[in-house]
């Protein structure tokens, strides 16, 4: 007796049958022999396999659960009983896989429809040996969040219609081997998501399981999305309250600078259903960027400025001051003023910016997110401007998570993106892009709040319309003979008084090359055991300055 006959004899009894035990003993033994160990077969499991290859093959059409009660004479209601435990076995086994209809009425009976596996019932029609068969073999629902993930790629590479990939996505999802874990039968069950909100849903659970604090959409609403109409509509139903995502409590949304770099967090109740699976989400208030350091991880410094300088600090730490800094911000508020404190510090090379910069962060026991901007510049058209509002972002974050005193945002070197644009060549290729940076940095300062202080060592290079977004500007100019003096022997503390004033006279030296003479005198102390002559002292002077003859400029 053949395979083929085997099922047909299985198929042939199990009509009308109402699933009462038939005989089929030899039939069944002989299509489990082929099918091989590990997969055999009982009486329904036998009888729903052969009912299904033979629909497949007479009307090249997939066979749904109603469809085989009507076979077996029994009711839908005992179909969902008898046969789905069978229709699970099958799939748990590879033999069958599902495929899901686009009528979404009476979804338990209509929707799911089976198909036996293609590469086996072209090898039972052509008489082969059973074929390997690709078994899903899923250890955890991270795993399943992957494949649907994977899946979901197909949508932006454009391969099959969109429907049958969502229907591919909704098969996974409900696949018993999916369904064997809490958190994907929280999502059928309880979650209840469908299509776009499902794939979000997922994008943003794996990766806040990756570790993320916080997941940006737009990439991946790429994905999702072929018009940037549709992008746009789905943000504006989360970010108004009105997606299924937010009014079922399942993400919640991260605030940002800017609505279209949207990024979204899992709430509470997801987490806890990830947790009913020992899924653990890092959960943490305090957003932290790698650019971020804080205020105990700065070193104290003594800085010495011309008494006009000094005046115009001292004002800025008052500022700073915890109930000055809440006091003035209630009273921009009140005025309708942008909560903002802008400093901008503009000085020769040396001239201690950075310093000061940290030292106003310490004194006032604030955090401080440095960013060197003359880095961010990227050859890829486009990648700039996403750097500088990802650091305006992260900076918005930072302002909103901190418990107390809120952080400031050093720009160093602001003026290789704060260009003047009137000097940018027109006729250049990267003219508008150069132009494009400069209108993403100025909005992005017009819409900040908090403490925002800029560096720079070329004032007059800075476009004009940078002015009136820095409400402070504060030169670090040439200290006199006295502040210069005070510099060194600060410095160089085993220098006398008379001797730190006589280089003071000698050496136009700015503060940055000052720390580097006294570093040297630090190595030369290591390898002498004694602290550096003055002749010595002189000498590093020399050195320093050999590499910089025409600096005028100086300063701390």
């Amino acid at each position: 007796m053949s395979l083929l006959t085997a099922i047909e004899n299985i198929y042939l009894q199990a009509q009308k049958s109402k699933l009462h035990p038939i005989l089929i003993k030899e039939d069944m033994a002989l299509l489990n022999k082929y099918l091989g160990k590990g997969r055999k077969l009982n009486m329904i499991e036998s009888m729903c396999f052969a009912t299904i290859l033979v629909n497949n093959l007479e009307s090249e059409a997939n066979v749904n659960l109603y469809e085989l009660a009507l076979d077996f004479s029994i009711s839908p209601l005992a179909a969902t009983a008898q046969i789905l435990p069978a229709i699970e076995a099958l799939l748990n086994k590879g033999l069958i896989s599902i495929s899901i209809s686009k009528r979404r009425a009476n979804e338990i009976l209509r929707q799911k429809y089976y198909t036996i596996e293609a590469t086996l019932m072209d090898a039972i029609i052509s008489e082969r040996p059973m074929p390997e068969l690709k078994q899903t073999i899923w250890e955890s629902s991270l795993d399943v969040l992957n494949e649907i993930l994977i899946t979901a790629k197909n949508l932006h590479a454009c391969r099959g219609q969109r429907e049958d990939i969502y229907a591919n996505i909704q098969q996974i999802i409900e696949n018993p081997n999916s369904t064997k874990f809490k958190f994907i039968r929280w999502i059928n069950e309880e979650a209840k998501l469908k299509d776009e909100s499902l794939l979000v849903f997922c994008h943003v659970v794996y990766e806040s399981l990756n570790g993320a604090s916080s997941v940006e959409f737009k990439e991946f609403s790429q994905i999702l999305f072929k018009k940037q109409v549709a992008h746009i509509l789905f943000v504006q139903k989360i970010v108004n309250g009105e997606s299924y995502l937010i009014t079922n409590d399942l993400i919640k949304i991260h605030k940002t600078a800017f609505l279209e770099d949207i990024e979204l967090q899992l709430t509470s109740k997801t987490i806890a259903a990830l947790a009913e699976e020992n899924l653990i989400v890092i959960v943490n208030d305090q957003y932290i960027t790698k650019d971020l350091i804080l205020p105990e991880n700065i070193s104290a410094q003594t800085l010495f400025y011309n008494p006009e300088v000094e005046n115009k600090i001292a004002e800025l730490h008052q500022f700073l001051e915890e109930a000055k800094y809440e006091q003035l911000m209630q009273r921009l508020k009140e005025k309708n003023l942008p909560q903002l404190i802008s400093v901008i510090l503009y000085g020769p090379p040396g001239s201690g910016k950075t310093e000061l910069s940290k030292q106003l962060a310490y004194q006032s026991n604030r955090a401080i997110m440095s960013v060197d901007l003359s880095k961010v510049k990227s050859a890829y058209y486009g990648e700039t401007e996403k750097k500088i509002k990802r650091i305006f972002s992260d900076y918005d974050k930072l302002v909103r998570s901190s418990n107390g005193l809120e952080p400031i945002l050093l720009l160093n070197e602001a003026d290789g993106i704060l260009r003047n644009r009137a000097e940018i060549n027109s006729s250049s290729n990267v003219a508008s892009t150069e132009h494009l940076l400069i209108t993403v940095l100025l909005q992005c300062l017009e819409d900040a709040s908090g403490i925002i202080i800029a560096t720079t060592n070329l004032i007059t290079n800075l476009d004009a319309a940078f002015n009136r977004r820095f409400l402070f500007k504060l030169e670090l100019n040439e200290p006199s003979l006295l502040v210069r003096s005070k510099i060194v022997k600060d410095k160089i503390q085993h220098l006398t008084d008379e001797q730190a004033v006589a280089l003071a006279r000698t050496y136009n030296a700015t503060g940055g090359q000052i720390s580097n003479v006294f570093k040297k005198s630090e190595f030369h102390y290591i390898l002498n055991g004694e602290p550096a002559p003055f002749e010595i002292i002189q000498s590093f002077f020399d050195e320093e300055l050999s590499l910089q003859q025409g600096t005028n400029k100086i300063g701390f």
